[in-house]
């Protein structure tokens, strides 16, 4: 099946992470298998040729066979799949706690020598033992060579420990650095930054000679390796180098996450992937762990509609009872959900272009680690990506502003956006930091925060922001005490809304020390509270620590630079999760937009997509209430900037008509949401 995956966009995996025991599979049937993904109006079944435990589920030459797996259980499900219709991609994982058992010489190492098999259920052999990666590749060659797939999917790929200390990364990291092992994980310890390098290096070579062995074996098969783990764990991972989303024909993922994190990780696959459509895929229970418990299917539909607007694939994970029995009722049930996106798949097109203003943009090295010095409050979840970029996707949806997520790979793209958000972004390339330079240089509108720029990308700590120039600000240390207050210069409801000198917005982390360089000025200060919030002798409140000490340190600076602006935060704003502050990053970026290319005015739980393509224009509209059935809205309204296009029709695919016209170079559409609607625009 030539690109499978541009035209079957409803998928199903089940997980089957099955140890070997006394009646583990007994009841498993290859026919009800089958049985079941087709009545669940799936057209894709991701089958189970290994599991986590790197046990295998076919007659291997290689690998461990589950003890169940008597018979070949995965060349049956294959055959049964195949007689119903169904497209097949198979499925292994790359961790293996029984390969770590027969070969504890593979696995990954933390510090003091202990594998993470003796602590957890899992174990991790390491890719860079070539011993190890011998025997995997093995298993794709043998599993692509024998089966009839459409596609392979590989899970797990990566070192999982911040420094993996095996004797196949010590003796190879000597061998290209001449370095020992760093023996902390932070950005200022010594060869961590190298050791990030060769680590990401290692798993994107690793992934790379996966992909390259099973075209090898079998010439057009898809290949796609777990991209989640990047957004998910970078710090640990390793798999952020830009390289390892080269080997994926589409990326894809499994993520258990609310609207915003839907969001900001649709985007980032959108514009990381290789090839459309990337796809979502997320468990049908409310977490991998709640084995019983299945989601409404009204939020599965909600994530299976935002998988499809954003331009990607949909996938539902169930797992595998450990008799080997399925639920099969909620397969007849999850039917509703695909029967509602079927209609839709015919209008998808990968041609179009998304009409989106703001880019937001952050690299994977700067999520690794930090230097400490100013950090929010929550710092363990801090250097998780999908929460930071969840916060700011929260913001922007609930203002109505549509925004790409861009990383190194569409650097070259940012001079197609009219305002660029970089969130303390601290650790930034010399050829990133150019770009950002030439992008303001020329017009371009920046909102920078934090402590973005202080360091470069071989790790060195700067006694400046490398963007001092063009955020007009330099850096001055940092303040001790937390929270800060972030107190308006001058009353500006458009910005502030109801805050304040006196009773400003509240930040919970110490802010940047600035001083003002350039030729801008300060929108708002810094204004402190007596004492840290730890501090339990002294106090201004017991309970609360109010703003009393007010500085002139900059906390938001404007700035000019060429021909563009510059609004520089001193604290994240857009990284917390309090409203007021969404609110107050948001009425930032439009503050640097100006009149919008498109603007909605409907209730904060709308989410669109606008795409242009050479004859029309693709409107998605999702009602994403945290209610179910959601609220109909009655009446919501958008206006699109069509320049000198005519438009000749507005129709939607599935409801009511929009009422529509056309004045001063804008297309206004008036119409209801229920659940989501696909409104597709003609011109002339």
């Amino acid at each position: 099946m030539s690109a499978w995956y541009k035209k079957e966009l409803i998928r199903n995996l089940v997980d089957m992470h099955i140890p070997n025991g006394e009646g583990y599979l007994e009841k498993f049937s290859p026919a009800k298998y089958a049985e079941n993904i087709k009545n669940s109006g799936a057209s894709v079944a991701y089958i189970y040729a290994s599991n986590c435990l790197g046990l295998c589920f076919f007659p291997t030459k290689t690998g461990i066979r589950h003890k169940a797996a008597e018979r070949d259980i995965f060349g049956e499900t294959v055959k049964e799949c195949r007689k119903l219709g169904l497209g097949v991609v198979g499925y292994l994982n790359s961790w293996g706690s029984f390969v770590c058992d027969e070969h504890p010489e593979w696995s990954v190492r933390l510090q003091d020598g202990s594998m993470m098999r003796e602590r957890e259920r899992f174990g991790n052999p390491c890719p860079n033992n070539p011993e190890y990666a011998d025997y995997f590749t093995s298993l794709v060659r043998e599993l692509v060579s024998t089966y009839d797939l459409d596609g392979l999917w590989i899970d797990m790929v990566g070192i999982w420990a911040p420094v993996c200390h095996c004797d196949a990364c010590r003796e190879k990291f000597m061998r290209e650095y001449g370095k020992e092992l760093p023996t902390g994980d932070s950005m200022d310890h010594p060869n961590y930054v190298d050791y990030v390098r060769f680590k990401g290096r290692s798993v994107a070579d690793y992934a790379h000679r996966i992909r390259r062995t099973a075209l090898e074996a079998k010439p057009g098969i898809s290949v796609s390796i777990q991209a989640a783990g990047a957004l998910k764990y970078a710090a640990h991972i390793g798999v952020y180098d830009m390289e390892y989303f080269k080997t994926s024909d589409y990326l894809a993922g499994d993520f258990y996450t609310d609207r915003a994190g839907v969001n900001a990780i649709s985007r980032t696959l959108y514009k990381l992937t290789e090839n459309l459509p990337f796809e979502f895929m997320t468990s049908r229970c409310t977490g991998l762990e709640y084995h019983t418990s299945n989601k409404n299917m009204n939020d599965i539909l909600c994530q299976a509609y935002a998988a499809i607007m954003y331009k990607g694939a949909f996938l539902f994970i169930d797992a595998i009872d450990p008799d080997g029995e399925m639920n099969a009722e909620f397969y007849k049930d999850i039917s509703a959900v695909t029967g509602a996106l079927k209609p839709y798949i015919p209008h998808l097109r990968y041609d179009e272009t998304p009409m989106r203003d703001i880019a937001v943009y952050f690299n994977f090295d700067a999520f690794t680690h930090q230097s400490g010095r100013v950090l929010p409050s929550d710092k363990p979840t801090a250097r998780f990506m999908i929460k930071r970029l969840s916060r700011i996707a929260d913001a922007l949806s609930k203002a109505g502003l549509d925004y790409d997520m861009l990383t190194p790979k569409s650097i070259s793209e940012l001079g197609n956006y009219k305002v660029l958000v970089i969130s303390s972004l601290e650790t930034m390339s010399e050829a990133e930091v150019e770009a950002v330079r030439a992008y303001v240089k020329n017009g371009g509108r920046l909102y920078i925060s934090g402590q973005a720029s202080l360091r470069d990308d071989s790790g060195k700590l700067h006694d400046n922001f490398m963007l001092s120039d063009v955020m007009g600000v330099d850096y001055d240390g940092h303040f001790d005490i937390c929270p800060n207050y972030i107190a308006p210069v001058t009353e500006n409801r458009e910005i502030f809304a109801s805050h304040t000198r006196k009773y400003p917005h509240m930040i919970n982390e110490s802010m940047v020390k600035v001083k003002a360089s350039g030729s801008g000025a300060s929108i708002a200060t810094v204004t402190l509270p007596v004492s840290d919030v730890k501090n339990h002798l002294v106090f201004s409140s017991a309970i609360s620590n109010p703003p009393v000490n007010y500085t002139d340190s900059p906390a938001i600076y404007e700035n000019s630079f060429g021909s563009g602006k510059v609004i520089y935060a001193a604290g994240s704003v857009e990284g917390d999760a309090h409203p007021d502050n969404a609110a107050l990053f948001a009425a930032l970026v439009k503050h640097l937009l100006g009149e919008a290319s498109v603007t909605l005015n409907a209730p904060e739980c709308v989410d669109f997509t606008v795409y242009k393509h050479d004859t029309g224009l693709t409107v998605n509209l999702l009602n994403s209430q945290t209610v179910y059935p959601p609220i109909k809205i009655g009446e919501l309204s958008l206006s699109v900037n069509v320049g000198d296009k005519k438009v000749k029709s507005v129709s939607t695919v599935i409801g009511t008509e929009p009422k529509w016209h056309q004045e001063n170079g804008r297309l206004s559409v008036i119409t209801d949401l229920e659940a989501f609607k696909m409104i597709k625009v003609e011109f002339e």
